[in-house]
């Protein structure tokens, strides 16, 4: 209850402060005036003279001067309202100036690890070292709820500038901090608002709670995750599973029993191997193979989608090395990343590493995004992490193509190298002209575009055909083959090699 008439205060000193600063204050006080003499007479005309003053001063406005974030005192803690004012105060000079302003929430893990008599002091130094890469005119101090809050004055802000600083703040916090006998050693996560991404006229509450999503989102990534806030637009999506699944995904995503089958992608004219793709799928005890359709939910639910991103990317990198070893001629292997996973800005930094440490080269890995996750205003997260990867040297294939709200606007956002053509699209397409005169025009447009495509879900010889006549370049489904273990892929490899061997080749068949 006391909770709920605090924020109720609060919302009311906010919506005062909106009237009562600036300009419209000079405009609305002659009317009050006038309005108090011509219904009052002079008494009531003295009575607002005196109590408006009285009123801005209550309410802690001063109409000629800005509240500051900052000052030669800067303080080292802030309780929650006082570090509610401020935010209100930032996005009061971010509406005014018509720039930018961002609150980045620091949770940092190992504190309980210091003997209470240092805790201070090692406070301190940590704040010290957010500080020393802050402008002056930032904010920073410890929030009561044991995070710090960095407050950044209104300026040409965009979310790239302020990731950038999120992981130098990361780095200081995270060097080794000297003790009397010891290094310390601490975590930091950190959660990023930016007013850019609020809805107009969001207040200081607005840019907080943003910050604090973005936390819990940082945290559930890991003790050294950092996420920006989703744009507000965004609904949040809600997630369902069976409670027994999302009870033991977690354990069986670490004990090996979720790991990635195969699915190859082939030439479309000529049948050749061009690629697999890596499918997660759960080898449950009781329940046999559990596929993505109540897996990815299941893992969603229970915060594990990332750390599946992980196992895939490395067992992905491992089956290629093992493939090159043992002479198989597999070029790439396609990967599917979340929308959390995009908006990891070390993603692009993970990856290189794998790729690395297994001595791959980048085009080794194709990166296959929704059409869904992309939106038409494009989402800096998203856009940074795919672009840097493909400067990697990774493939970007749009999958699902046609069947979201982007569209052509998606290929404006990213750099696409491939179209994978929905498998609604590719059925019956041998019986059903509409769905090959739709198919035929995206093949057209990719083309236009300088882009290969790849039909999902082809199933019979009749829709392999008709593809390839219509200049699809690769083709995938259980018409080629079923998803199948690592281990399995050798056999297959030989197999269809062995059969493609026994047709008679047409000179040129492969141009």
């Amino acid at each position: 209850m006391a909770n709920r008439v605090s924020h109720w205060v609060t919302e009311l000193r906010r919506r005062l402060r909106q009237m009562l600063i600036g300009p419209q204050l000079l405009a609305f006080a002659p009317a009050l005036s006038l309005a108090a003499f011509w219904f009052g007479g002079e008494t009531v005309l003295i009575a607002v003279a005196l109590g408006l003053p009285v009123l801005v001063a209550a309410i802690g406005v001063d109409p000629n001067k800005e509240i500051p974030l900052s000052g030669p005192r800067a303080p080292d803690r802030l309780s929650l309202n006082d570090l509610s004012d401020r935010a209100e105060a930032a996005m009061a000079l971010a509406r005014r100036s018509g720039r930018n302003t961002a609150c980045l929430l620091i949770a940092v893990s190992g504190l309980d690890r210091v003997v209470a008599a240092s805790r201070d002091g090692t406070r301190r130094a940590l704040l010290e070292r957010v500080r020393s890469l802050l402008r002056e005119g930032d904010l920073t101090a410890w929030a009561a709820d044991g995070q710090i809050a960095v407050l950044l004055h209104p300026g040409k802000l965009d979310l790239n500038a302020v990731q950038m600083l999120a992981q130098r703040l990361q780095t200081a916090l995270e060097d080794a901090l000297p003790a009397d006998r010891e290094n310390l050693h601490f975590s930091a996560a950190i959660g990023i608002g930016m007013s850019s991404r609020l809805r107009a006229g969001a207040g200081g509450g607005a840019l907080l709670q943003a910050a604090r999503a973005a936390l819990d989102e940082a945290q559930r990534a890991g003790a050294s995750g950092i996420r920006a806030q989703r744009r507000m637009a965004d609904p949040p999506r809600r997630v369902d599973a069976e409670p027994l699944l999302v009870g033991e995904v977690l354990q069986a995503l670490e004990t090996g029993r979720i790991a990635p089958w195969y699915q190859p992608i082939v030439d479309a004219r000529s049948a050749d191997l061009t690629g697999v793709e890596a499918l997660a799928r759960w080898l449950h005890p009781t329940r046999g193979v559990i596929a993505p359709a109540e897996l990815l939910p299941a893992l969603d639910q229970a915060g594990g989608m990332e750390r599946l991103g992980e196992i895939m990317l490395h067992s992905a990198c491992v089956a290629l090395q093992a493939w090159d070893r043992a002479g198989m001629d597999i070029p790439s292997v396609s990967l599917n990343f979340s929308e959390v996973e995009l908006r990891n800005p070390r993603l692009a930094e993970i990856v290189s590493w794998e790729l690395d440490r297994f001595g791959l080269c980048g085009d080794r890995l194709r990166i296959e995004v929704l059409e869904s996750v992309l939106l038409t205003e494009s989402d800096e997260c998203l856009v940074r992490s795919i672009n840097a990867l493909a400067e990697l040297g990774c493939g970007i294939d749009l999958d699902d193509f046609g069947t979201g709200q982007t569209g052509i606007a998606a290929l404006q956002l990213v750099p696409v190298h491939r179209l994978k053509i929905d498998r609604r699209f590719v059925t019956r397409i041998d019986r059903d002209d509409r769905q090959r005169r739709l198919v035929a025009a995206l093949i057209g447009l990719a083309e236009r575009m300088g882009l290969e495509t790849v039909a999902e879900g082809v199933e019979s010889h009749g829709e392999h055909a008709v593809l390839a006549q219509l200049g699809c370049t690769h083709l995938q489904g259980y018409g080629i083959a079923r998803p199948m273990p690592g281990d399995q892929l050798h056999d297959w490899c030989r197999a269809h090699a062995a059969k493609l061997a026994a047709i008679p080749r047409i000179a040129g068949a492969n141009g």
